[in-house]
């Protein structure tokens, strides 16, 4: 297969130019098929290659049988694309609203090592094990997880560089599900100085996806202040934490955490965005306190602490 016209495969897929924007304007590759069996015992085990100017596909194996698509971690299926606006709103976005803002990163690559869909597109018995590699990328600062950082609400920042670890996914039954993906921000020099830690409970049967819960927890300094000064927020938990912090006679970072849960759907819906739900909460860890750091004479922790519980419901 030589320079196939992708619209030729959007059409016959109902794709509405999607599928071509995905992928770009022509696609070369190669599939190999070989089937067995008759009747609803039959299978088709079929080996594929395919890469055009935005799209490289590399699958080793997949077998077509009762009705599903199978790949199994003996032979992964391997894939990366350029950024664009399908790939930010149909796969990025149902994982997670901050990588659907990504306004530049290098080819983000997508490894299934289990996987097994329905042909009749029904996520709900949806089941995958995958990974997405990404890298250093650029954020636009309007993302409600990302404008609750400090560093994002000084002026004239309009994009704001972060790098984004591999993240680890599984799919049950349609239910997307993650944790412990770290995406880092505020570099200085060589060193990224602030991480936050992001989990996942999203349902892809749902149109469009719905999150469940999608939990960003940050760091307490990196939304309270940054190495230049606290800034101003719209966000009045910003306001009143950046109150409390100075009250603090540690590092808050040793000792609070921020957990700021997103939920709603990941789409349009009657046409229109709708915006995510949030709720946010403290994450004290009191075994933190190291007593030696705190400075005899000071009367005002208790009350910092319990002002900020009562903030977020503690």
């Amino acid at each position: 297969m030589k320079a196939m016209p992708t619209a030729l495969i959007d059409a016959a897929a109902g794709q509405r130019g999607e599928l071509a924007e995905l992928l770009g304007p022509s696609l070369d590759g190669s599939i190999d098929a070989v089937s067995a069996g008759s009747g609803t015992s039959r299978s088709t085990r079929i080996r594929a290659t395919a890469k055009s100017q935005s799209f490289d596909l590399k699958a080793p194996q997949v077998d077509v049988t009762q009705g599903r698509c199978i790949v199994s971690p003996a032979a992964p299926l391997e894939a990366s694309l350029i950024i664009n606006d399908v790939l930010r709103r149909k796969i990025l976005r149902p994982v997670t609203p901050i990588l659907a803002d990504i306004v530049s990163a290098p080819p983000i690559r997508f490894t299934l090592t289990n996987l097994s869909a329905p042909l009749d597109g029904d996520l709900a018995t949806l089941d995958l094990d995958g990974r997405i590699d990404i890298g250093d990328v650029q954020l636009q600062r309007q993302n409600d997880a990302i404008a609750m950082l400090a560093v994002a609400q000084q002026p004239g920042v309009t994009t704001i560089p972060a790098q984004i670890d591999p993240l680890l996914l599984t799919v049950r039954k349609g239910r997307l599900t993650y944790a412990n993906f770290i995406i880092r921000v505020a570099k200085v020099g060589p060193q990224w100085q602030q991480v936050l830690k992001l989990s996942g409970d999203i349902n892809l049967a749902r149109t469009p996806a719905f999150a469940n819960a999608i939990t960003v927890r940050y760091p307490i300094a990196s939304i309270g202040r940054t190495g230049t000064g606290a800034v101003s927020s719209q966000l009045p938990e910003v306001t009143e934490i950046n109150r409390l912090i100075a009250q603090l006679p540690v590092d808050p970072g040793e000792l609070l955490d921020v957990d700021v849960t997103f939920s709603g759907p990941l789409g349009k819906v009657d046409g229109k965005d709708v915006p995510l739900n949030r709720t946010t909460k403290l994450v004290f860890d009191p075994s933190a306190l190291d007593s030696k750091k705190i400075q005899q004479g000071i009367d005002n922790l208790p009350q910092t602490i319990d002002s900020f519980k009562k903030l977020f419901g503690g």
